[in-house]
């Protein structure tokens, strides 16, 4: 939860002094918004229920990930239209921020509603299920890390953020 805390703050210093550079286009306080709730929603979850995997899950894999994601996103927009790219890492940024929603995007309806209400899969037998879905999701997160790479040291920096499609591997 520190972590998401220290995300939202470093996002409020990089959205609000230039106000001009065109940051609120991103949209990434909404997207802030949505990973405090989910971590203030495992946060309560695990403090209540500390061998619950669902308030993990809210807590890692879907809080912590969306706020890396939205302070990467505005980190290398803020670099790139405010500094005009003189900030330190801001093409890792970039590409943090082209790929680490995925996660946030396959947790939740895959494990989340497996796993509901009570952290445990219906019955045994879904344990097969459960574990292909996890090989399944890391295969996807994986290849949506390495797609976004860059294939060129200076790509393209469309307007809004991100890496343009003709300048990944994927």
């Amino acid at each position: 939860l520190g972590v998401v805390l220290a995300g939202a703050a470093a996002n409020a210093v990089m959205y609000f002094p230039d106000r001009s550079a065109g940051l609120e286009d991103n949209g990434p306080p909404t997207a802030l918004i949505q990973a405090l709730a989910e971590a203030v929603f495992g946060f309560i979850v695990v403090r209540r229920f500390p061998r619950n995997p669902i308030g993990w899950l809210f807590l890692a894999g879907l809080g912590l990930p969306d706020t890396l994601n939205s302070v990467a996103q505005l980190y290398a927009v803020f670099a790139h239209n405010v500094t005009h790219d003189a900030l330190p890492a801001w093409a890792v940024a970039e590409w943090l921020g082209s790929w680490l929603f995925i996660p946030g995007v396959l947790i939740l309806p895959t494990f989340v509603i497996l796993l509901f209400p009570d952290g445990h899969l219906p019955s045994p037998r879904w344990r097969w299920f459960a574990r292909v879905l996890g090989v399944l999701v890391g295969v996807a997160i994986v290849t949506a890390a390495i797609g976004a790479i860059p294939t060129r040291p200076n790509f393209h920096f469309p307007p809004g953020g991100g890496i343009a499609d003709a300048d990944r591997l994927g």
